[in-house]
């Protein structure tokens, strides 16, 4: 059975998917804004929902054991494992998939950037890429989890060890040994959660986290300023001042709008007549 909340997880509602009584669901996965919603059964099909959840077909994907499946932002890229076979790609909300040029292997765990553009698959190798999956890179980390920022900047992996990387995947570097088999990574990279089952159905879990730099994008529109950033691990407000060498920078009253599209908070300001200069801070 699949469940899905509309209230940040104070209440649930049994979804009505057209499925088999065998059908264990192993994985499931959502756009940012909800709208497309895909649910994946260990043995079973591949079911998506471009409607929240209130309708759903079946894709043209095999029945087979899925193990892990995500979706970019808008929900038009998803990727999927199959336990001891292959990973697949759908380029049109879920609805048809092709398989990836990854060999057979024992895959464990899937990730994708929030554009779809870079894609980490983890088996008896783990792989990367940053073309959606035309081509990849590889290393010697196995099994275990995998997890990307939205920009597909930061990596982490997830097994024996703890692994993360800031240049897509190129370098690594682990601080956490023994520690993990799962874990999740926030959309700016700068807070991961992992876990590691104990026996007799303990779980330990390690937050690790830095403070955010998000990085300020403006573009003029009609007259207008268009300011973007990509959604932080904590709280920031913009602020503007006219003169960079002043103390006194107020609050823009505007409040940001999160584009679900990448995962950015965007808000529009005038253009001044003058000099303009924006940061945002901490609260």
């Amino acid at each position: 059975m699949v469940f899905l909340s509309n209230d940040f997880g104070t209440n649930w509602t049994k979804l009505g998917l057209p499925v088999l009584p065998s059908f264990n669901f192993y994985c499931v996965a959502s756009s940012a804004s909800g709208s497309n919603l895909v649910a994946a059964a260990d043995p079973g099909f591949i079911y998506f929902s471009t409607n929240s959840g209130a309708n759903w077909s079946t894709a043209t994907a095999p029945l087979t054991n899925w193990v892990s499946i995500v979706s970019s932002a808008d929900g038009r890229r998803m990727v999927a494992a199959v336990r001891n076979e292959r990973v697949y790609i759908s380029t049109n909300f879920g609805a048809a998939w092709t398989s990836s040029n990854l060999s057979t292997q024992k895959w464990a765990s899937v990730c994708i950037s929030s554009d779809g553009r870079s894609v980490g698959a983890i088996g008896t190798n783990s792989y990367i890429s940053s073309d959606g999956g035309s081509h990849w890179i590889t290393n010697k980390f196995s099994n275990g989890s995998i997890a990307c920022s939205a920009s597909g900047t930061t990596w982490m992996i997830a097994g024996a060890q703890v692994y993360t990387s800031s240049d897509g995947g190129a370098t690594w570097v682990t601080n956490l040994l023994n520690a993990g088999w799962g874990g999740v990574m926030s959309a700016d990279g700068c807070e991961i959660v992992v876990y590691q089952t104990l026996g007799f159905g303990g779980l330990t879990n390690w937050v690790g986290h830095i403070t955010p730099s998000p990085q300020l994008n403006i573009q003029k529109i009609d007259g207008n300023f268009g300011i973007s950033w990509l959604l932080p691990s904590t709280n920031f407000v913009l602020q503007q001042t006219m003169d960079i060498g002043s103390a006194n920078w107020g609050t823009v009253s505007n409040n940001p709008t999160l584009n679900f599209t990448n995962l950015n908070q965007e808000v529009s300001v005038p253009a001044p007549g003058g000099n303009a200069f924006f940061r945002l801070i901490a609260q």
